[in-house]
């Protein structure tokens, strides 16, 4: 199947501003794929930071429900010990 890739926001929103869509479909297209093989997840958090506001990319990602997770279990303690260890950067 291949590697999988855990996508943070920020990626997501610099390929929208660096290669929109318009532009680069192709990439696009691939990177698509790549969600809805599984091959590219994030949490949950991350479709809602980026649906935070309006646009293509909030369209992009309610349009691969598939690839965003709720956090569970050993991740979620990892994720509760990066706030700990960085508080005020998330």
């Amino acid at each position: 199947m291949g590697d999988t890739y855990v996508i943070d926001s920020s990626p997501l929103i610099e390929l929208e501003r660096l290669y929109p869509v318009w532009t680069f479909p192709t990439l696009w297209e691939k990177f698509a794929v790549l969600a809805e093989e599984g091959r590219a997840i994030a949490p949950i958090e991350v479709r809602k930071e980026v649906c935070s506001k309006k646009g293509f990319l909030c369209d992009w990602c309610k349009e691969r429900e598939g690839m965003f997770h709720k956090i569970v279990g050993e991740a979620w303690n990892a994720v509760e010990e990066i706030v700990e260890k960085y508080p005020g950067h998330v």
